[in-house]
């Protein structure tokens, strides 16, 4: 039997178990006690229908394998590789997102410390197959992180500049910005006090 003819068997079939069901769920209540015994009895036969027909899927999916070649094999084993390494790269990439923008909530001065400081405790937050982060368990490793480390945190207070401190020049006097090379050249000679 062919793999195709197999597979519409299958189909088949379970498109009959579902007509089935539909049939007996809609006559029940007209049923007395014999028909209701007789109803339970077919459920039976078509629950071990299903499970026949589930074994004999896997027994499908067995043979399939089994009649792959080295070099198809190869390529499954490479695409289940791949699937998941782009996974794993994808959820990587979500818990960044995810920890940068909790972080802006909670008031970090910069977002991105916050990824460096969690550093591989990231990879502890699970993420679901549609892409959906715990919130709940990525929310309490930023707490954790504020409480430990709240420098990172701005706590609203200003913070004085270098140039507040007397550290660096405190500005250029009103001079233009010159350009480099000649025009530089050019500005230095016009505003030297020797000419």
């Amino acid at each position: 039997m062919s793999e195709s003819t197999a597979e519409q068997s299958a189909e088949t079939a379970d498109q009959a178990i579902q007509a089935e069901e539909q049939a007996t769920d809609e006559g029940t209540e007209t049923l007395g006690d014999a028909g209701k015994q007789a109803l339970d009895r077919m459920k039976a036969d078509r629950n071990n229908a299903r499970r026949e027909l589930a074994e004999a899927r896997a027994e499908l999916e067995n043979l399939r394998k089994a009649s792959l070649s080295d070099q198809e094999r190869a390529v499954e084993e490479a695409r289940k590789e791949g699937e998941s390494e782009a996974t794993k790269r994808a959820n990587d990439r979500i818990r960044k997102a995810e920890t940068k923008a909790l972080a802006a909530t909670a008031k970090f001065r910069d977002p991105a410390d916050a990824i460096a400081q969690l550093g591989k405790s990231l990879d502890e937050v699970p993420v679901d197959d549609d892409g959906e982060i715990d919130q709940q368990a990525l929310k309490a490793l930023i707490d954790d992180l504020a409480k430990r480390k709240p420098y990172l945190v701005d706590s609203g207070e200003q913070t004085a500049t270098a140039s507040d401190a007397g550290i660096g020049t405190r500005g250029d006097g009103g001079r233009a910005d010159v350009g480099p090379g000649v025009d530089r050249m050019r500005f230095a000679y016009a505003n030297s006090p020797t000419k």
